[in-house]
């Protein structure tokens, strides 16, 4: 594994932590409310099904897919069982379960990544910090955009002239004097 730095420091530590680094079967738990719907659509199935936190997310989530697999893989009163409870929790819920579960793991996400990354500050120009302000302010950004638009005129005008004269003297002519031959000269 080949690992970057900014400073060149800390990259063993690093490569010793990833390979000591295990996946672990850890679930998303909810406030309570939520958590009794899970347990209420988790007892629906039966004890040996595989997943049935999931598919109970998922049927809060009000997924049709996993609804549809649900009436192939269990007949009749199971299936009506659990839809009866899911309708009773939408109907106790006033709001979208789903947006509020995916509300519920942003924070989540949010949390460990503010737990686990660190933001360097690099070294802030001051002069540049505050030029990069007055460019974006409303009232300074406008002479500020014209000046560089009449230095770029200026220099497309006089220094692109300057170059194009001086090659033409150095390069150009003295070209065409030796391709036109000395007869023409």
């Amino acid at each position: 594994m080949n690992l970057t730095s900014l400073q060149d420091s800390g990259k063993e530590k690093l490569s010793k932590a990833i390979g000591k680094v295990s996946a672990t079967k850890s679930h998303m738990w909810y406030e309570d409310t939520i958590e009794k719907w899970i347990s209420e659509i988790e007892s629906g199935f039966p004890e040996d099904a595989c997943y049935k936190r999931k598919k109970a997310v998922l049927l809060l989530e009000n997924d049709h897919v996993i609804f549809k697999d649900l009436k192939k893989e269990y007949k009749g009163e199971r299936v009506l069982s659990i839809k009866e409870k899911i309708d009773g929790i939408r109907e106790e819920f006033s709001g979208d379960i789903g947006r509020l579960l995916n509300k519920i793991r942003d924070s989540w996400v949010d949390d460990i990544y503010e737990k686990v990354v660190k933001k360097q500050k690099g070294e802030q120009n001051k002069f540049l910090q505050d030029f990069a302000h007055l460019c974006r302010h409303p009232v300074f950004g406008i002479p500020i955009l014209f000046a560089f638009v009449f230095i770029t005129f200026l220099l497309v005008v006089h220094v692109a002239g300057f170059i194009e004269g001086t090659l033409s003297t150095y390069i150009v002519d003295p070209t065409v004097g030796f391709i036109s031959g000395p007869e023409r000269a």
